[in-house]
């Protein structure tokens, strides 16, 4: 049922959707008219992936049909260890878990995954088949074909966002879960509309909205928004080009965020019982997530420590791995003893 209070947010929600859209046009033009030399909206082409991307020391690539979909994923590690469930964000793909494979597999069987509409994995054309409750039920019914019953999830960004959705609907399959950069919606529920900070630094959710146009930013300059990620050497950053300059390869992952549903949002999920133990991290230097929210998710689940990577910016798995590496393991050891 709509409520007043809903309409009201609707019409907000598609304001800024209007006024970000409108101040980064008028910058694009702008740009246009001093530049009108620079080709500045096209792509290179990249036919090949690069040497990383084919390499074998990040494990075995597969694909299994899960939940109506095809998802690929690379897996490394002994069968009989026990699984880590590796979810990424945006806009990334397997491969920014590769530190965290090198890692974790010395001791753990770990599956990274591409999430739907995302690397190799399939790409639905439908806004709303990209539902949070999906991409959670594409992670259950994966562990289910692989076998096995509870696993480890660790998951970053909008990977944490399904992370979380899915620590709440099915807690009992969870042995421990490390969710980086991404709170739980009901905490951001209440932190966006809190705090000025967030709301703010929430800027692209609104201008993601508009049909089009944030790909076509996304794409300027030969992808160069990749560059300022710091996600690694040259040729880490290559092979997120490589990825996201395929033919519709940014639409599906923005489609996430036009999949949000303002009128007649979800019900609030309900606090599961019996949690497992869980991690939140935030990198110190995070541009998009509050720090403050680090309290509110704490206040959402029991059993969840909250803690900053020092130094990281929003991708710390990424920009400091070692340090991410090292906290991770610091609470599975220590929750496995």
């Amino acid at each position: 049922m709509t409520t007043p209070i809903d309409v009201i947010k609707f019409l907000v929600f598609n304001f800024l959707t209007i006024f970000y859209s409108a101040c980064i046009g008028i910058t694009i033009v702008i740009n246009y008219i001093f530049n009108s030399k620079s080709r500045f909206w096209e792509v290179k082409d990249r036919p090949e992936p690069p040497a990383a991307l084919k390499s074998e020391e990040h494990g075995v690539h597969k694909f299994i049909q899960v939940n109506g979909i095809k998802l690929h994923y690379v897996e490394k590690g002994n069968p009989t260890k026990p699984l880590i469930v590796f979810v990424h964000g945006f806009p990334e793909f397997w491969y920014s878990w590769r530190h965290q494979i090198k890692e974790f597999s010395k001791d753990y069987w770990t599956i990274t995954i591409d999430q739907r509409g995302y690397g190799d994995s399939e790409k639905p054309s439908k806004i709303s088949e990209y539902h949070i409750n999906n991409m959670a039920d594409d992670i259950r019914a994966l562990v289910k074909k692989l076998g096995r019953e509870k696993f480890i999830l660790i998951a970053h960004d909008w990977g944490a966002a399904v992370g979380f959705n899915y620590v709440y609907r099915y807690m009992d399959t969870i042995e421990k879960y490390v969710m980086i950069g991404g709170p739980p919606s009901e905490a951001w529920k209440k932190l966006i509309v809190s705090s000025p900070k967030q709301f703010i630094m929430s800027w692209y959710i609104f201008f993601f909205q508009m049909p089009w146009l944030p790909e076509f930013v996304i794409r300027c300059n030969d992808l160069k928004s990749f560059d300022t990620m710091r996600l690694g050497s040259k040729e880490d950053v290559e092979c997120f080009k490589y990825t996201f300059s395929k033919p519709g390869a940014l639409t599906s992952p923005i489609n996430y965020y036009r999949a949000i549903k303002v009128l007649n949002p979800d019900p609030p999920l309900k606090k599961p019982a019996n949690c497992a133990p869980g991690l939140f991290l935030l990198g110190e230097y995070d541009k998009y997530i509050a720090r403050s929210t680090g309290k509110l998710a704490k206040a959402e689940l029991d059993n969840l420590d909250f803690k900053l990577i020092m130094s990281a910016n929003h991708f710390a798995q990424q920009h400091k791995p070692e340090e991410t590496n090292r906290m991770i393991r610091e609470f599975l050891d220590k929750k496995m003893q």
